[in-house]
Formats: C-alpha cells, sequence, structure tokens
C-alpha cells in the first residue's frame, strides 16, 4: 500500500464520519415536540417538516412529575395490565399540505401505550408521508378535567428500532462501520506509516 493510497483510505473514513453524523443530525429530528395545554375544545396548528418518507407516531407525553404510581394508572392506563383503562380522551387531527387534506383522524384514546421515567405517553395514530413541509392540526374534542392538569407536550416522532427507510439503514450500519471498524483500518495505515518512517530512518 502507497502512501497516496493510505492517505485515500484515510479520506474516506473521515468523509464516512462526518456524512453518518450529518445523516443523524437531519434525519432523527422529530418533526414535532411542542407543550401544550389541553382542555376542552383546544385547538392548535403547526408547520412541520417531514425528514423522510418515514412512519411517524402522533403521541401526547402526559409528565410524571413524581405523581403516584396508582394516580398514573388510574388516569392514564395501566403500564403492567393494559386492560385497566385510563380517563377518556378524543382528538381530531389532519395533516395537510399545500393544497389538499392528506390525513384525518379522529380518535378515542382511554389507555397508555408507553412508560418512561419522566412521562406517559397516549398514542393517537400515526403517518406516512412524503419528505416535506405541512401543516399539522389538533383539535381536542372531549377530555377528562382530571387530564388537563398535568403537564403535556405533543410529540411526533418515529421509532428507530422499528424504522425501514434507507436513510436509517445508513444511519444504522455507518455507526456501527464508525465504532468497530473505521477505528481498525485507520490503526493498520498508521502502523504502516509508522514502520516505513522508522526504516527510512533507519536506512539513513
Amino acid at each position: 500500500m502507497s502512501n497516496r493510497t493510505g492517505i485515500y483510505i484515510l479520506i474516506i473514513l473521515l468523509l464516512n464520519v462526518v456524512t453518518t453524523f450529518i445523516f443523524d443530525w437531519h434525519f432523527t429530528k422529530a418533526p414535532l415536540q411542542q407543550s401544550i395545554v389541553l382542555s376542552n375544545n383546544f385547538e392548535t396548528s403547526y408547520q412541520i417538516y417531514v425528514p423522510m418518507a418515514q412512519t411517524y407516531d402522533v403521541d401526547i407525553d402526559f409528565m410524571r412529575k413524581d405523581k403516584p404510581f396508582e394516580f398514573l394508572q388510574k388516569t392514564l392506563g395501566g403500564m403492567t395490565d393494559w386492560n385497566e383503562k385510563g380517563l377518556p380522551i378524543k382528538l381530531y387531527w389532519e395533516i395537510k399540505d399545500e393544497h389538499n387534506t392528506l390525513e384525518t383522524h379522529s380518535v378515542l384514546s382511554d389507555n397508555s401505550c408507553a412508560w418512561s421515567n419522566d412521562y406517559v405517553s397516549r398514542c393517537f395514530g400515526r403517518f406516512k408521508l412524503p419528505a416535506g413541509s405541512y401543516l399539522f392540526k389538533l383539535k381536542v374534542l372531549e377530555i377528562d378535567p382530571e387530564l388537563i392538569k398535568f403537564d403535556t407536550k405533543l410529540n411526533i416522532s418515529y421509532n428507530f428500532k422499528s424504522a425501514h427507510t434507507w436513510q436509517t439503514a445508513y444511519m444504522f450500519w455507518g455507526m456501527l462501520f464508525n465504532v468497530f471498524i473505521a477505528p481498525v483500518i485507520a490503526g493498520i495505515v498508521f502502523i504502516i506509516f509508522l514502520v516505513r518512517c522508522y526504516r527510512h530512518i533507519t536506512r539513513k
């Protein structure tokens, strides 16, 4: 391997690291994460950007804030027993482009779909659209007063584990390559450079 070839290999490895970072920064962005204050007849709209034709979930996250588990289970739905219903909330949401309404959903939710240390989620459907800018509209049709007491966040995002686009595939395999393979290749190139430098010095 010539010195020029080694330099080309290092440049390619560096370009892959940079490209993977740019992909991760751009394509992992959630189209919407916005704090909202729920109430009856609450209505809002947001301009969102969908970075790729991926299946995105529409969720509302209810902040736990040290609320007792039993209270969360009673109001938002069970975590260990999915048959234990919480308090109902009915929403209507739609997505439009510049000319047409592309998605419309009227959803009644009475159970949680995910729990974490910080929040409990209610799921209100999903959509898949080509990359681009859209108008997302949300309206609360019915909500139990107990649910209004929570701090809430409207969340439109996707699950990387179930992602199925070439962009997410590149991010996954690119990350593995950068972590496990690229350092080995770069190390071999540097060792060859050092050996050649040592031989060149000892010949003098």
